[in-house]
């Protein structure tokens, strides 16, 4: 029997062994499936039990949306429970499954079990038809929910049984299948051992007899034979191979006398070459490709520095050697010669063994069959190392000739041009070719004087080097300043052969030196003091206004100390900054007080800097200082006005606030207990609309007194008490170490002494409303406690106003709750009915008395058709996140508006509100983008104001938004501008176009100095920063004109217009603000 015909049985064997594995396989992963899908699909129906009675539950709280998602869950239960009792398509996510109808249904307690599920979801079902029934009574939706929810854990537990007993028939199945998948195994192993028994007896054995034999006869032993093995094929390859050892040994030993022969001749050829690269000095290495053998000439290690018996890898000795800057040079050159069949040469440096660098020079010839092969490589190597540095030396005179900074002219000593270098060019304008062979007189100018080429020469001719600076002409007619250096060159005999300058413009020297000379007088008549002092601060030179502003004269400072002549006065961490500035050769910039000559002090800003030599070393420092005297004073007024209501003399509210955190830090370390009372006045509005603001302002002044002196007389008030004005009509104290009593006491008395307060000739009985809130009990931070006055406030005006209330959590929530709650759905009711308004306030030019612009307000249309402003459901609104909806109404409604005044002929621009919360929206950019695209309205029409605060809040957030909507064309207005003197902090850092002064400010302004000031200096910023003012609040004539005044751009309030539905804009006659009974006084451009 054949090796071929025994191997056939066992591979058929195998064959059909896999193949009934493979089949097996399939179906072992069939019924897993099946039983997988089964056990989820069971589980399926616990999970849609229990989402069944969530969306049960919210139904009857009334999210009618969970109709839709309760009839399909209900519809997926059916479904799934017929599949698995019958058979049928069934649903898994996104895949769709037909289960067909199994044993394990039809198993008796598995099917009783699915019969008992059965007959509970039937009365299930019938609930949930009531629930997704829109037209089904309140009660009966109460009834089926409640149903729903107790009998949902019953029929949990009865599909938690029919899981398990699913999975009790899944895993005795697999235990079938284990029985099987055993069987399989064991006849597997059988038929490979089989296998391994036929193969090791005919093939192995035999072919490893036959190897041992090949082994002994390649070590030289040709006489060995392979024995006699089967009559199979390797039997028959055996004879085959005792045949052909017989003709190699007979071939073998003719070969060996041949190659005797031709090793003595080929020892005779390598004495003659070794003789020859000897005497020329030169040595070679020869590669046998074939054999990929290398051998050398003794010259060759010579060169390298090696022995020739030294070390056999001649190729890795080479890699060694060569220079590792040119080893990946030399063997990309040899590479590119053996795949083109060319010959190369190459110059590279070698390392030799004792460490010294040699220059060497390769030719390389490469040799080829027939067939164009290369077989053989042969190569000479010769050390050039001494050319190399003689041809570097000369490549470097030249190159360092070419590329000199300086002009090089070389003349014989006629005086013609034989060469000049690139940089002459450069500078006259003269090609080389134009220069060659020319006098160096083309460049004279004529202002020098034929003395001055006399002199030149007689040094020249004399022998000596000549230098001197000439006024010359280029090509061009430019005249410049050339400084040269002339020398002769003398031969052997001490005769002059040629001439060679060397010339360096300094064109930029001389006109240098002319600036300092302009500099010189600029200093001296600078309207700024300059003065230089030595390392230890003695003065070396006062320009003419130190004299002036100081009374001092030069000759009375003059080597006197700076500090001890004016008597400086600068604190001790501005000297250290100063002197450690200095020593680094820095700049060092200040503001410090001095004192005159007559004792007067005057402020100073200071800029010192370093003054260094030649060698970079600070030798002297010079210092230039601006009188800042009135700068200061304006300073500490604005600081003042910062921290401070203008109207009052109290703290304002953002000082308050910084107050307030500070002793809450403190308190919360030294355990302190302290108090917050928060009093608003009440029915303040009305006495404004009785008796005018001018009255408002007096009670509210009269008020701050008030305060003062009741915490003052009163005995149980305690130090530290701070007072402070938080808006209009409110006003806050904040007294640390207090306990309840003794605040209740303090509290009753302001309450009081505001009530019994008059002022004269005003019959009106003004009142206040005190909340109370403690620290630690109610809060314990500053927002904390806020929240709770001010809840505390409101129910003390619900309890009829002119009452303390300390803050109660049940009063609170128990009452405002509702109203929040109430405000909410009427506030999501006019969204969803959409009853908000837009309305328009006109913004007057204040240069040219023209109305083009509108600030966008809203307006909530009550369901009785009355308007609701702002003031009433906007803090709901933002409470219950739902401004941003509300701003976006604005926005869409805004932009619409603009498209359409721009067709109609008419074209306005607006500005839209952004609050806070826009700012935390991540679509708000998005959405304001979409719809400009959509509604088609001009972007460079649109305007947003965000509020100081809201933008402060995220600054990051915000500047990203601004620049955003400003690369699409639109502008920014930063609205309530002012409220903190943080403000021109932050305005440096958002790119607005606008700002809008805070009408505290300018209701006021006629009759208040600060108020003035203030917004003279706000403009003043603005106008330097190039941003336009905006003034709000402008309720008079007379306001008008200070505005115009002060140069304040833009003006908006209820004298210039009241605000009116948007759609009441006519389109035609809108813009022209002045009429007959509003005269106004003429405009002061600034």
């Amino acid at each position: 029997m054949s090796i071929n015909y025994r191997l056939n049985i066992v591979f058929w064997g195998l064959t059909l062994l896999m193949g009934l594995a493979i089949i097996f396989s399939f179906f072992t992963l069939d019924e897993q499936k099946i039983h997988g899908t089964e056990i989820n699909i069971a589980g399926r129906q616990r999970m849609l039990t229990q989402k069944m009675a969530r969306e049960a539950h919210a139904i009857v709280m009334g999210i009618v949306s969970s109709r839709e998602h309760l009839a399909r869950d209900a519809d997926s239960f059916n479904t799934n429970h017929n599949a698995l009792l019958r058979g049928g398509e069934v649903s898994l996510g996104e895949e769709k499954l037909f289960l067909k109808p199994t044993q394990a249904a039809q198993e008796g307690r598995l099917r009783e079990q699915l019969r008992r599920v059965g007959a509970l979801w039937v009365e299930f079902y019938k609930n949930v038809g009531v629930l997704i029934d829109k037209e089904a009574h309140p009660e009966a939706i109460t009834l089926a929910g409640n149903y729903i929810t107790i009998n949902n854990s019953g029929l949990l537990q009865e599909l938690e049984k029919v899981v398990r007993l699913f999975e009790i028939h899944a895993a005795e199945d697999v235990s079938r299948l284990k029985v099987w998948q055993i069987s399989f195994l064991a006849l597997a192993i059988f038929l490979n051992l089989t296998a391994l028994f036929v193969l090791n007896r005919t093939i192995v054995r035999p072919v490893n007899a036959l190897r041992d034999v090949t082994s002994r006869m390649a070590e030289g032993d040709l006489a060995e034979r392979a024995p006699d093995l089967s009559d199979h094929e390797v039997g028959k390859l055996a004879a085959s191979f005792n045949l052909m050892a017989g003709k190699l040994e007979e071939s073998h030993s003719a070969l060996e006398e041949k190659v005797a022969e031709k090793t003595e001749e080929l020892r005779r050829q390598k004495e003659i070459l070794e003789e020859a690269q000897r005497v020329a000095r030169l040595g070679s290495w020869d590669w046998d490709m074939v054999n990929n053998r290398l051998t050398a000439s003794d010259e060759f290690y010579h060169i390298i520095g090696m022995e020739p018996e030294g070390r056999n890898d001649l190729r890795e000795m080479m890699r060694e050697k060569i220079h590792p800057d040119d080893l990946e040079t030399v063997i990309g050159s040899m590479n590119k010669a053996l795949n083109n069949n060319e010959p190369y040469s190459i110059d590279y440096h070698i390392v030799k063994t004792d460490g010294t660098e040699r220059v060497v020079h390769e030719e390389n010839v490469v040799i080829c069959n027939e067939d164009g092969q290369p077989i053989r490589m042969l190569r000479t190597v010769q050390d050039i190392t001494e050319l190399k540095r003689v041809e570097e030396q000369a490549y470097k005179l030249s190159r360092a000739v070419e590329q000199s900074p300086a002009s090089v002219v070389i003349t014989n000593v006629e005086g013609n041009i034989e060469y000049v270098n690139p940089r002459f060019t450069e500078v006259t304008g003269y090609t080389f070719e134009e220069a060659l062979g020319q006098n160096p007189r083309l460049l004279k100018s004529g202002d020098q004087s034929p003395d001055f080429y006399k002199e030149m020469w007689d040094t020249l001719n004399s022998g000596k080097e000549w230098r001197g600076e000439f006024h010359n002409k280029k090509k061009n007619g430019e005249i410049f300043w050339e400084s040269a250096s002339i020398s002769p060159v003398m031969n052997e005999k001490g005769e002059i052969t040629n001439f060679v300058a060397v010339k360096e413009d300094i064109s930029k020297r001389k006109e240098s030196e002319r600036e300092l000379k302009k500099l010189s007088a600029a200093i001296e008549q600078s309207i700024n003091m300059v003065f230089i002092t030595d390392l230890n601060g003695n003065i070396e030179y006062v320009n003419a206004m130190f004299e002036e502003i100081t009374g001092y004269s030069r000759d009375e400072v003059i080597n006197k100390n700076l500090l001890e002549s004016i008597a400086t006065k600068i604190s001790r961490s501005e000297y250290k900054a100063l002197r450690e500035n200095i020593s680094n050769g820095k700049n060092w910039r200040g503001t410090y007080q001095s004192k005159r000559k007559n004792g007067n002090k005057f402020w100073v800003s200071t800029l010192t800097s370093p003054m260094k030599d030649e060698k970079g070393e600070v030798t002297h420092l010079i210092s230039i200082q601006e009188d800042i005297t009135k700068k200061k004073e304006a300073d500490q007024r604005l600081e003042y006005l910062a921290s401070y209501d203008s109207l009052t003399g109290l703290i304002n509210r953002s000082r308050f606030m910084d107050l307030m955190n500070e002793w809450i830090l403190f308190a919360e370390h030294a355990n302190e207990r302290g108090a917050l009372l928060l009093i608003d006045m009440d029915n303040f509005t009305i006495l404004n609309d009785i008796h005018g603001h001018n009255i408002g302002d007096e009670y509210l002044k009269s008020t701050a007194e008030l305060l003062r002196a009741t915490l003052q007389d009163t005995t149980t008030a305690k130090d530290g008490v701070i007072i402070g004005r938080m808006g209009s009509d409110e006003f806050a104290v904040l007294i640390p170490c207090i306990g309840l009593d003794e605040v209740s006491l303090i509290a009753e008395s302001i309450r009081k002494s505001i009530e019994e307060h008059h002022v004269d000739q005003v019959d009106f009985n003004l009142t206040a409303s005190v909340g109370i809130a403690l620290y630690p009990e109610h809060g314990t931070t500053r927002q904390e406690l806020f929240l709770k006055g001010d809840a505390a406030i409101q129910r003390a005006k619900e309890l009829g106003q002119n009452v303390c209330h300390l803050y109660l959590p049940e009063d609170y929530y128990l009452e405002e709750m509702h109203l929040k709650y109430e405000w909410k759905r009427r506030i999501l009711k006019a969204i969803k009915e959409d009853r908000f308004e837009i309305w328009a306030q006109p913004i007057l030019d204040l240069y040219n008395d023209q109305i083009y612009h509108y600030e966008i307000l809203v307006r909530m249309i009550d369901k009785n058709g009355s308007v609701v402003s702002p003031g009433a459901f906007i803090s709901m609104a933002e409470l219950f996140g739902l401004v941003g909806a509300i701003d976006r109404i604005v926005a869409e409604k805004a932009m619409k508006l603009l498209a359409e005044r721009a067709r109609a002929g008419a074209p306005i621009s607006v500005s839209i509100n952004l609050s806070g919360k826009d700012l935390e929206d991540d679509e708000i950019l998005t959405f304001m983008q979409a719809q400009i695209y959509e509604s088609g309205a001009d972007p460079s029409s649109i305007h947003f104001e965000i509020t100081e605060t809201a933008a402060i809040n995220d600054l990051e957030r915000a500047i990203k938004l601004i620049n955003s909507l400003k690369s699409m064309g639109c502008k920014f207005a930063l609205d309530d501008f002012g409220v903190g003197f943080t403000s021109f902090v932050y305005l440096r850092e958002m790119p607005v176009d606008y700002i809008k002064i805070d009408g505290s400010f300018i209701k006021n302004l006629h009759n208040s100095k600060n108020d003035q000031l203030f917004v003279k200096a706000i403009t003043d910023v603005a106008r330097g920063m190039g941003i336009k003012t905006i003034a709000e609040f402008v309720e008079e004539k007379e306001t008008v004109d200070f505005l115009k005044e002060y140069g304040v751009d833009y003006g908006q309030g209820y004298y210039i217009g009241k605000p009116k539905p948007a759609r009441d804009l006519n389109i035609e006659g809108e813009t022209k603000y002045l009429s007959s009974s509003r005269a106004m006084s003429p405009i002061i451009h600034h």
